[in-house]
């Protein structure tokens, strides 16, 4: 994930430069979880035995296969440490927004489900509606042979914008791609539309998604402008 690169120059003649305002910007967060590698191995084994087990849903996935929406409720070692670690990201994404946010004393709600990709399978663009952040943990992204790892595109709310222009172009992108890592967790605000690329590659890619929806109460956001 990178950054956007910063102006060669912001400095004006006859000008200081007094600061500016983030207007309306969308965050994506991005964690990696140490010792990935032994949690994923286990998670594989756990996800193999509830593909054999469980029929399962039919969302955004395409030649591929969604688990229920029970992460949060699984008892498995791996899935337990995992939700762990998710909690702890979304502690961190959402105190951008709410500096005293606390997951354990706010009242919330979890799920998260897994995401298996076979060769060419890939997931259509959609939103999270009814949640308030969402994410995505990486167990497995295999490269296929030109190299790809089926990167996840979060496409631009403003929709209707007008990109005039190479210098219109150069203001507002009309897509952020990300390249996962096993061990990755990415957090965005639920209302960013995304989609995730064919799986080119001969294994299957596994992730698992998730949401959170904080429910209203006395809490105070960070201070307007602050990101």
């Amino acid at each position: 994930m990178q950054a956007a690169a910063a102006p060669a120059s912001s400095a004006v003649a006859g000008l200081k430069r007094i600061g500016d305002v983030p207007a309306f910007t969308s965050h994506i967060d991005g964690f990696l979880v140490q010792d990935h590698d032994v949690l994923n191995a286990v998670l594989l084994r756990e996800i193999a035995a509830r593909l054999k087990a469980e029929k399962g849903e039919m969302v955004s996935n395409r030649k591929g296969w969604h688990s229920q929406r029970d992460l949060f409720d699984r008892t498995e070692p791996g899935f337990v440490q995992l939700a762990g670690h998710i909690r702890s990201a979304l502690v961190g994404a959402a105190r951008r927004y709410v500096p005293s946010f606390d997951i354990e004393g706010q009242e919330t709600y979890l799920e998260g489900w897994i995401n298996v990709n076979w060769k060419g399978g890939y997931n259509s663009p959609h939103g999270h509606s009814g949640a308030h952040l969402s994410g995505v943990y990486y167990v497995s992204v295999p490269k296929a042979a030109d190299g790809g790892q089926g990167a996840i595109e979060f496409l631009n709310p403003a929709g209707a914008i007008t990109r005039e222009g190479d210098f219109g172009k150069a203001m507002v992108a009309a897509s952020v791609s990300i390249a996962p890592q096993p061990g990755q967790i990415l957090i965005f605000p639920s209302y960013l539309r995304h989609w995730v690329a064919p799986n080119e590659a001969e294994r299957e890619r596994v992730s698992i998604a998730f949401n959170m929806k904080v429910h209203d109460s006395a809490i105070e956001p960070a201070p307007a402008g602050d990101s």
